[in-house]
């Protein structure tokens, strides 16, 4: 019932106008259709229609976690196969009916007084004003009010390109259907029209005549008119899918590019949005000056606008900009300049989102933003202090930036345990993009898994498409498998590599060489790494993992007892945080030590009191089941 995938493409120019389009008279005709009870369409299938042609709320992009577009409903392009895909997928039980009395229906419509008056029918019905429905029909009675001449022309000129665009791409079972199908609006008599028309009609056909050529952009074939506000919607649901991540439809994508190309300059100054597509479009393709000329472009024409905000917003943009270059370090002077400048002016509403971008930078890159780790706790406290006034999105971001931080200090598991449950309460309790959604997901997700219960880990799991770069990575640590241990090694010199990934990926390093290379090797890379986790910023997180590391590569030399005075520490440091899985993972170091001394006893016994609490952690329960089996059996044996 579509057009033909398959049929020669039609050559389509789009022009932006304040004037009522094609794409609105066929709204309003399957309005009417609706409501005059011809075809019971879905108020779903309506609502995809009228919305996107609304006045369009302003969306902040990678700043905020707004959704204006729920899956589904985003606005449609401004041609009739839009309208008739959404009819197919969203409209009444007889979809063929359907779509075969809209198209009978646009095409007897032959004058602009057939628009008129299907306008004041509909107004006629006292539909809520305040409604979607209401609203829509109030603006298409307004710009029909005040169109020109010329407007009016264009308007049924293009209404029939509109129609016939559509017709020359249809398969033949339609144009069959089609012209086998009877349908009559009973609102307008043609007769009563051309009566009405009388002796003016030779009088409009003269200037007609006269003004062809004045609004030639408009009346060319295969012209496209579309309203500023639906195209500004459009273009903030493509912004909003790239953002998002989200695979395109390839027939609106390259719909849209055209209507992109088509822009002209007049028109980029009233859709500064484009600018940020091509923005990201360019990101995608690792094109820097391309990109950071269109960023450039994009706060030009939003700096017109005397708009403060927008300033600051750009020197954030600037700085992730240059992070998704892999810059790390000039991030940190735009956000210390977006800062400053935000505070001077006293602008708390964007110094508190300035203050969730430092965090998350800190976050990313904490060896990198030493000179803005200062603020941190500072940062932290005004963002509680001032939420209250504010979005609850900044109390949200001052939990989630505590609890990473307690994550990274290594701090008490209670308080990690309650910072994280006020963030997830405050999160799950909001709409969320699916960006911020999958984000608070597998913060749930490290949280858990830094803790050690993975089958709450695997929980979140589900909700979030995990990188499959830190699935390999995870697994290699988990089987310890030295082919898979060798493919990562390489990966390890990327500089897009985040610092989880960075610091995982440097343990598979070490525990390669542990099974490959020389044990003094494995120690120098042990020592390097820990050193790196000390300063600038340290670390205690990984510092354990790499501690860990050491007492594994002198337990490996047959020299464990070595540890024990790390141990000693490392099992106060576990009691004191009350950290299980590190507590347990101690356990089965000195019970692997003990082992190697001979100490069989000691060993049997240590594993048996404390085996509840190994077996609940996947991570050390095969370990300490094989050794109490190794010990046991040596007990015997004796």
């Amino acid at each position: 019932m579509l057009a033909d995938e398959g049929a020669p493409a039609v050559r389509e120019q789009f022009v932006v106008t304040t004037t009522l389009t094609p794409y609105d008279v066929a709204v309003l005709a399957l309005i009417q259709l609706h409501l005059s009870q011809e075809l019971k369409v879905p108020l779903r299938c309506i609502l995809v229609l009228v919305s996107g042609t609304l006045t369009p709320q302003r969306f902040k992009g990678m700043f905020d976690k707004q959704i204006l577009y729920e899956p589904g409903q985003e606005p449609l392009l401004p041609v009739l196969s839009s309208v008739v895909r959404c009819l197919m997928e969203h409209g009444p039980t007889d979809k063929d009916t359907a779509v075969l009395k809209l198209l009978k229906t646009l095409k007897q419509i032959q004058l602009f007084e057939h628009i008129v008056l299907l306008i004041r029918h509909l107004k006629g019905l006292n539909i809520t004003r305040g409604s979607y429905l209401g609203q829509y029909i109030d603006n298409c009675s307004t710009v029909t009010s005040v169109s020109t001449f010329d407007d009016r022309n264009a308007l049924m000129d293009n209404l029939k390109h509109f129609y016939q665009n559509f017709i020359d791409c249809a398969d033949d079972i339609l144009l069959g259907k089609l012209s086998q199908f009877q349908c009559s609006i009973p609102i307008w008599n043609n007769d009563q029209v051309h009566d009405n028309l009388g002796e003016d009609k030779e009088m409009i056909d003269i200037f007609k005549g006269l003004t062809q050529g004045l609004k030639k952009d408009l009346n060319s074939a295969g012209t496209i008119m579309v309203s500023q506000d639906h195209l500004q919607n459009i273009l903030n649901a493509e912004l909003q899918r790239l953002i998002e991540d989200e695979a395109p439809n390839p027939f609106e994508t390259e719909r849209l590019n055209k209507l992109i190309d088509n822009l002209s300059l007049q028109d980029l100054a009233v859709f500064p949005t484009v600018h940020m597509l091509n923005y990201l479009h360019f990101v995608q393709e690792h094109r820097y000056q391309d990109a950071l000329d269109s960023l450039h472009s994009y706060y030009d024409y939003m700096l017109a606008k005397n708009s403060q905000a927008d300033f600051h917003i750009s020197l954030l943009s600037l700085g992730l900009f240059h992070l998704k270059f892999n810059d790390k370090e000039a991030p940190v002077s735009a956000f210390l300049e977006a800062f400053k400048i935000a505070r001077d002016n006293r602008d708390v509403k964007t110094l508190n989102l300035i203050h969730l971008a430092i965090l998350k930078y800190i976050e990313e890159h904490p060896r990198e933003s030493v000179s803005l780790q200062d603020k941190v706790n500072k940062v932290i406290g005004n963002l509680k202090k001032h939420s209250g006034n504010n979005s609850v999105l900044i109390f949200e971001g001052a939990y989630q930036a505590e609890t990473l931080i307690a994550l990274g200090e290594n701090s008490d598991v209670v308080h990690i345990l309650e910072c994280a449950f006020q963030f997830l309460t405050i999160a799950l309790q909001q709409d969320q993009s699916k960006r911020w959604s999958r984000e608070s997901f597998a913060f749930c997700c490290k949280m858990w898994d830094v803790i050690g219960y993975q089958s709450v880990t695997k929980v979140y799991r589900q909700f979030y498409d995990e990188d499959p770069l830190d699935l390999q990575i995870d697994n290699a640590l988990k089987t310890r498998d030295l082919g898979e241990m060798k493919l990562l090694l390489p990966i390890l010199e990327l500089p897009t590599l985040k610092y989880e990934q960075q610091m995982k990926l440097q343990l598979v390093e070490i525990r390669y060489i542990l099974e490959t290379g020389s044990l003094s090797q494995a120690m120098e890379k042990v020592c390097e790494y820990i050193d790196e986790c000390t300063s600038p910023v340290r670390d205690n997180r990984w510092i354990f993992e790499f501690e860990v590391a050491e007492c594994e590569v002198l337990i490996k030399g047959g020299v464990g007892s070595r540890s024990l005075p790390l141990l000693a520490k490392m099992i106060e440091r576990s009691r004191i945080n009350g950290n299980p899985l590190q507590s347990s993972r101690c356990l089965v170091l000195l019970s692997e030590v003990l082992f190697q001394l001979g100490k069989f006893e000691e060993t049997f016994s240590l594993l048996r009191k404390n085996l509840n609490s190994l077996l609940q952690f996947e991570e050390v329960k095969l370990k300490a089941a094989k050794l109490f089996a190794e010990v046991h059996e040596k007990l015997i044996g004796s």
